[in-house]
């Protein structure tokens, strides 16, 4: 009954994108899902945030640093 915009159907699709390439790449963050999609990162994070989907990327473990023994 109510109006819905464009943007937030549009908005619904590309979520379905941004889904797929973070199913395929689990460490890409905002960034690399923007260069991926070729669509801008404010995009990205504002369609993230509406639908509640986790984009953050995977941290890389540091190696221990071991002790010197003489």
């Amino acid at each position: 009954m109510y109006l819905k915009s464009k943007q937030d159907l549009k908005d619904k699709e590309f979520a379905v994108k941004i889904q797929e390439v973070k199913e395929k790449h689990r460490g890409y963050g905002v960034t690399r899902i923007a260069t991926e999609l070729q669509a801008g990162k404010q995009r990205i994070s504002r369609i993230a945030r509406k639908l509640d989907l986790d984009i953050t990327p995977r941290r890389k473990k540091k190696p221990r640093k071991q002790e010197k023994v003489m």
